[in-house]
């Protein structure tokens, strides 16, 4: 049985033209799956529907068994803006989900320092968000998505802002942490390198619809020699190809 689950689901705003239309997809535990698709093809719409910011108008979602109609204790967000709170520094910021419900313990605290210590800006964490850069903010979000060790992770579009070297720093981070947690992850981006480099399978997306799912076949372990090898610009070359042709039947 598949971790997340999406069965026949549609979703339209306003009673116009169906933003998804029959969407199925399954995505295992402990995998990395990324959708890509050109700008409104439904990527966003469909990552919402799965983490239960959106209600399907058909069709069902499941996470781990359990229907999605609202978002779970046990998923995690990160959105293309890291949203942090300007007043708080950047340790209350990443524990900013549990103080929300009550005091945090004392593990929860340490926990923070070493998530902190992970994306390599616990020497910051007194400062406030005004006070770092673009990549240092988007390492807080990530800090504060993972604080309560969810088992399913959303990212839409994380690091579209940030220059092509603190994005690859970025991506080996989340990856990092994401299999030191097992957490599922499902991603959004528009940057096919980026897909490629991070998942274990992608989507590909069109008017709506999911036209292609794409196994990545690449070593578990990701370094910065294979964004140079020809296995991977192959790689990379059929997705855009598949993007390209977003006429093409589903596969």
């Amino acid at each position: 049985m598949s971790f997340l689950t999406l069965e026949h689901v549609h979703y339209r705003y306003n009673d116009l033209d169906f933003a998804l239309k029959d969407v199925n997809w399954q995505v295992n535990q402990g995998e990395f799956h990324s959708l890509l698709g050109k700008s409104g093809c439904g990527k966003t719409t469909l990552l919402k529907l799965a983490a239960g910011l959106l209600k399907p108008e058909q069709g069902k979602i499941f996470l781990h068994g359990t229907e999605v109609y609202r978002p779970l204790p046990q998923m995690g967000y990160v959105f293309q803006a890291p949203t942090l709170l300007e007043w708080k520094n950047i340790l209350d910021n990443v524990l900013l989900p549990i103080v929300l419900k009550r005091k945090p313990k004392e593990e929860e605290l340490d926990f923070a320092n070493e998530l902190l210590q992970l994306v390599g800006i616990h020497s910051h964490k007194l400062k406030y968000p005004s006070e770092l850069s673009g990549g240092q903010q988007s390492r807080v979000a990530i800090a504060r998505a993972l604080i309560q060790k969810p088992v399913m992770l959303y990212l839409d579009e994380p690091f579209a802002a940030l220059d092509a070297i603190t994005r690859e720093e970025l991506q080996d981070d989340l990856l990092k942490l994401c299999k030191m947690q097992k957490t599922t992850v499902l991603f959004i981006t528009h940057d096919i390198t980026e897909a490629v480099y991070l998942s274990d399978r992608i989507a590909i997306m069109f008017d709506g619809q999911i036209i292609h799912d794409m196994k990545i076949d690449l070593p578990e372990k990701r370094d910065i020699h294979m964004r140079y090898e020809s296995n991977f610009n192959e790689l990379c070359l059929t997705v855009r190809q598949y993007i390209g042709g977003g006429n093409n039947e589903k596969s």
